[in-house]
């Protein structure tokens, strides 16, 4: 099986506004559920066994499509707040092809899932003197739902997320970040079924940018 899980945003726009406000428009991938797997299986016919290979894969992602307002409340101190519009589609198609293929045509089958979500932020950053830079933010998920030909199939929460972060330029040339993230995934657990739970994950982050 193999699979694609890309982070990276799409796109990101900002204009400056008044008194130092700024305006931003991104879209970036929340979730990708691109897979495919093979697997050996069989068929009856007739009361014949007949072997084959079953081929399952998956396309598509949930996008992330936020709209920001940020602005300075102190020279120390900026907050932003952002609303999340969640959608995206996956079509999984199955193929099952048979040994013996003189006489027994390949089955094939296709759905597809669509998803409709929403998530509010906001983030604070903090800049307590010169040259070091705290950044905390919280994005709180709401309704997201799975439908299939117009027909809602699963219902959940959109996974809700928060993180801290630290930048540091006090020295000459070079500019030193570290940041750790946590989403809950476990909030689309209702759209696995009783036997798949998500898991929450973590992120650390650190780099160094020289000039």
């Amino acid at each position: 099986a193999t699979g694609v899980v890309p982070r990276f945003p799409l796109i990101t726009v900002a204009v400056p506004g008044w008194k130092g406000t700024r305006f931003a428009l991104s879209a970036s991938t929340l979730l990708d559920r691109s897979f495919s797997a093979t697997r050996e299986t069989s068929g009856t016919f007739e009361g014949i066994v007949v072997p084959g290979t079953e081929n399952t894969s998956a396309r598509g992602a949930i996008t992330d499509v936020r709209g920001v307002i940020a602005l300075p409340v102190r020279r120390w101190l900026r907050v932003g707040v952002g609303a999340h519009v969640l959608v995206g589609d996956n079509r999984v198609s199955t193929t099952l092809r048979f040994q013996d293929s003189t006489r027994l045509a390949p089955l094939a089958d296709s759905v597809t899932v669509d998803w409709r979500g929403s998530a509010y932020s906001a983030g604070v950053e903090v800049v307590p003197v010169r040259g070091i830079t705290l950044g905390t933010s919280y994005r709180l998920g709401r309704g997201l739902r799975a439908e299939r030909n117009d027909t809602t199939v699963g219902r959940a929460e959109a996974p809700d997320r928060v993180g801290l972060a630290l930048r540091v330029d006090r020295v000459t040339g070079a500019s030193f970040a570290v940041s750790w993230a946590r989403t809950y995934w476990s909030n689309m657990t209702p759209l696995g079924g009783a036997t798949l739970r998500a898991q929450d994950g973590d992120e650390l982050r650190a780099g160094v940018e020289a000039q």
